[in-house]
């Protein structure tokens, strides 16, 4: 359901998605997690079949082989967001604002403070022709997703796009559907990954994670944000396929469950 707040972002989300090559396309932050070089990205994510990728600020200025840079992640200052979509020409930077040392409970000051300097972001970006998405990692789901909920009440429509990352979602103890919902017409983009029994799994496939409510309300919806493939290791996770195959394989679910290509 489209709220009468969010049909104020129809008009920017329809530029947005008109100016957009690809829709699936392959985070690159799994190749900044195991240290590989820039050159082998671009190298890797297309002999995994994808067209486009969300990059890493590490990763620009390379060779993108014919790769298109869709979206280009940041997280830090405001300021790192602005350098970031100058450096690497995205369509959209992808940004997270920092969480407080110790994730401390932020003030609904702080929560206003940060919301008028997301818009500020939002509208310099726009006014070069780009988009600004708002990311979010398991800090901001504390009570009930209060910062979350906060930045997209309080946050312009027609400047800020909204990001939903379903698994970090899930860890911070959040129905990552309830979230979607909320964020209606402005929901541009969605992280996918996937864990088994806790555990980041090498490729994205069925496991903790239901996607299978999100195919149906995207259908239903007519929403065609960007779905994101992020895969990330951690120590339990067991690694047994090259890193081309598991992307491969994350990309063949995506595009099987979601039927885009």
């Amino acid at each position: 359901m489209i709220t009468r707040r969010g049909l104020f972002a129809l008009p920017a989300l329809a530029a947005f998605a008109a100016d957009r090559k690809e829709r699936l396309i392959a985070q690159t932050y799994i190749f900044q997690q195991q240290n590989k070089a820039a050159a082998e990205v671009f190298a890797t994510v297309k002999e995994a079949g994808f067209r486009a990728v969300e990059l890493m600020p590490a990763f620009a200025g390379a060779d993108s082989n014919g790769v298109e840079v869709e979206i280009a992640y940041s997280g830090g200052s405001m300021e790192d967001a602005l350098a970031v979509a100058a450096k690497t020409g995205a369509k959209a930077v992808n940004y997270n604002p920092d969480p407080k040392p110790k994730r401390e409970r932020k003030s609904d000051e702080e929560l206003a403070s940060q919301a008028d300097r997301v818009n500020r972001v939002g509208r310099a970006l726009r006014d070069r022709g780009q988009r600004l998405l708002l990311h979010h990692h398991d800090a901001e789901m504390a009570d009930h997703a209060r910062e979350w909920r906060y930045m997209l009440s309080s946050t312009d429509p027609a400047l800020v796009g909204i990001c939903v990352d379903c698994h970090w979602a899930w860890r911070g103890g959040q129905n990552y559907m309830d979230m979607v919902r909320a964020a209606g017409a402005r929901l541009e983009s969605l992280h996918l990954r996937n864990s088994v029994a806790g555990v980041w799994s090498e490729s994205l496939g069925p496991g903790d994670v239901d996607y299978a409510p999100l195919e149906e309300y995207l259908r239903g919806s007519r929403l065609t944000p960007y779905l994101v493939v992020e895969l990330a290791y951690e120590s339990g996770t067991r690694v047994t396929r090259p890193l081309a195959d598991n992307l491969r394989m994350s990309r063949e679910y995506v595009s099987s469950l979601f039927r885009v290509t």
